[in-house]
C-alpha cells in the first residue's frame, strides 16, 4: 500500500459548491448550497483543520469540530484530510461529514468512467 500523500496545512482554494472538489489527496463529490435555496451562489473557501474550529448546527447551537467529528465516528488519522468549507468567517461544512444550519450538502453522482474503474477494482 502506497503511503498517503503529504498534506500541506496551508492548502486552500475557492469553490463554487456545485462541482466536485479536487484536492491533492482525492476528489470529493459533494455539492453545497445555502438552504432554503438562494439563487445567488456564494463563493466558498476550502481549507484544512487548524484546531479550534466550531460550527452552528440546527437544534444544537455552536459545537467544536473536534467533538462533532468524534460523534460521527471519523478516525483521528482521517480528520486532517477533511476539507472544511467557509463562507466568509462562518464554517458551513466539513465535506462528507457535517453541515451547518442554513446549508445543504448533497452527494454528487459518481461519473460513469470512475464508476467503471471502481467496479473493475472490486
Amino acid at each position: 500500500m502506497a503511503p498517503p500523500v503529504a498534506i500541506d496545512p496551508e492548502w486552500q482554494r475557492s469553490w463554487d459548491g456545485r462541482a466536485s472538489l479536487e484536492t491533492p489527496w482525492g476528489v470529493h463529490s459533494w455539492s453545497l448550497r445555502p438552504w432554503p435555496h438562494d439563487p445567488a451562489r456564494p463563493v466558498l473557501q476550502v481549507g484544512l483543520r487548524r484546531g479550534g474550529e466550531a460550527m452552528r448546527l440546527a437544534g444544537r447551537g455552536r459545537r467544536d469540530i473536534k467533538r462533532l467529528l468524534q460523534e460521527v465516528g471519523i478516525p483521528p488519522w482521517q480528520r486532517d484530510r477533511l476539507p472544511l468549507v467557509w463562507h466568509g468567517d462562518e464554517l458551513v461544512a466539513v465535506l462528507g461529514a457535517l453541515t451547518a444550519e442554513g446549508w445543504r450538502q448533497t452527494a454528487l453522482p459518481i461519473p460513469a468512467a470512475a464508476q467503471a474503474r471502481f467496479e473493475d477494482d472490486g
